[in-house]
């Protein structure tokens, strides 16, 4: 029973952090529209649009993985859950 409830608190955990990335990116956009740097900014200073577009494209895609990990950790856990 230990295992399943490491399984769901993983799967929480990999939820949250796809959360945090999520706002993260919106503070990102936030800051694009005020005179505070932002690490996105730096990056599309030192290597333009091509940086910038990929620094956010990967951690969107950083994002969906962690999300789709939570769900099937999660699937698993209650899946397990449900036999025993």
């Amino acid at each position: 029973m230990t295992e399943i409830n490491q399984l769901i608190k993983i799967s929480k955990f990999l939820q949250r952090l796809a959360y945090f990335l999520f706002v993260f990116i919106w503070g990102e956009i936030i800051f694009y529209f005020t005179n505070y740097s932002s690490p996105g900014e730096l990056f599309y200073k030192e290597y333009g649009a091509n940086g910038i577009s990929l620094y956010l494209g990967s951690i969107l895609v950083l994002i969906i993985i962690l999300s789709a990990q939570s769900k099937r950790i999660s699937d698993i856990a209650y899946r397990i859950k449900k036999t025993k």
